[in-house]
């Protein structure tokens, strides 16, 4: 059997030993814990970064609650949204 486009994506991230994967999801989480909306970033442009990081998360073995999504996307946003945010 023959393994799909998106298998092969999914092997990249479980290469390697133990240690090698602890690393890949201690960067992930870093990059979870930094991220912030980029001067000139459109909406579209962040949410793909910030789901692209979230999905890494997530093909590394970690979950994170709904809640925590949402306070840590709001709370990546440039200060021109949060009016938007709140109404």
């Amino acid at each position: 059997m023959q393994k799909g486009q998106g298998d092969l994506g999914k092997a990249d991230h479980y290469e390697g030993n133990e240690q090698t994967k602890e690393n890949k999801l201690i960067a992930a989480i870093q990059k979870f814990d930094l991220i912030k909306m980029k001067l000139g970033e459109t909406m579209a442009e962040f949410d793909e970064r910030f789901i692209s990081i979230l999905s890494n998360l997530k093909l590394l073995g970690k979950s994170t609650p709904n809640i925590e999504v949402a306070l840590k996307m709001m709370r990546a946003l440039l200060k021109e949204w949060d009016v938007k945010t709140m109404a």
